[in-house]
C-alpha cells in the first residue's frame, strides 16, 4: 500500500538529481536535497538558478 507512492517519490528524486548534474551540488547533492525537502521544490530552485559553469554574456 505504501510502496507505490514511495517508488514514485524516489523516482522523482532521481530525476531531479539527474537534472541537477551540472550544478554546484551535483546530481547526488540534488538527489539528497530532493529527498529531504521535496522534488518539486528542488526542481523549481534548479529552474531558477544557473548551471555551475555558466558565464553570462555582456
Amino acid at each position: 500500500m505504501f510502496v507505490a507512492p514511495l517508488v514514485i517519490y524516489l523516482l522523482l528524486c532521481v530525476l531531479v538529481g539527474y537534472r541537477g548534474r551540472d550544478t554546484r551540488l551535483g546530481s547526488f547533492g540534488c538527489f539528497l536535497a530532493s529527498v529531504v525537502l521535496t522534488p518539486v521544490l528542488v526542481f523549481v530552485i534548479l529552474l531558477l538558478t544557473e548551471p555551475a559553469g555558466f558565464q553570462s554574456q555582456k
